[in-house]
């Protein structure tokens, strides 16, 4: 499942319908606990007022798709220290990555707002993937 927007969606609504899509598909979860956590993908820079730096998921740099964000933290840290030792310093792959991260929302933001329509794209999706000429350009769309 990919991830939602909280302003677009309640908590309680989410839990809703991941209930219906559980007793749709014939899961079971008897004996298992539901559980979910709020990953930040709500970037608004790495640097604060007073020196003060965040980096990873404290930035708001996972992704609102598909949750990840060990690459992020990881290059996140790396511009932080580099930036601290040159201030003018700047990464062509931070630049990148979020160019990508936007992608992503704008993905969970459709996504998340089509109903029903979103598993048609799920299955159009899985489609293209079996195609050599589309594998590799989503791939490279989450990537």
């Amino acid at each position: 499942m990919h991830g939602f927007f909280h302003t677009k969606i309640t908590f309680k609504k989410l839990k809703q319908n991941f209930q219906i899509w559980l007793k749709q598909n014939n899961i079971n979860t008897k004996g298992g606990t539901f559980e979910g956590f709020p990953i930040n993908c709500d970037y608004r820079g790495l640097k604060f007022k007073n020196n003060m730096y965040l980096i990873g998921d404290a930035a708001g740099l996972a992704s609102s798709y598909t949750g990840e964000g060990i690459y992020q933290a990881l290059l996140s840290g790396e511009v932080v220290a580099k930036t601290i030792l040159n201030p003018n310093y700047k990464s062509k792959r931070f630049k990148k990555l979020i160019h990508q991260l936007k992608r992503h929302n704008k993905i969970t933001k459709i996504l998340s707002t089509i109903g029903p329509l979103r598993n048609i794209c799920y299955v159009i999706a899985g489609l293209f993937l079996k195609t050599k000429l589309f594998d590799r350009k989503i791939v490279k769309l989450f990537s």
